[in-house]
């Protein structure tokens, strides 16, 4: 699947910088945590 690769790439930036890593994955959390919290 060459277009899964290349949007992630371009989602990315072509460049993997830790930092931007976590900042999503923090997002990603506290996006979930806020559904948590508003469902439960």
């Amino acid at each position: 699947m060459p277009l899964g690769p290349s949007h992630g790439q371009e989602r990315m930036g072509h460049v993997h910088l830790p930092a931007c890593a976590w900042v999503c994955f923090l997002e990603i959390i506290i996006f979930l945590y806020i559904i948590h919290l508003v469902l439960g």
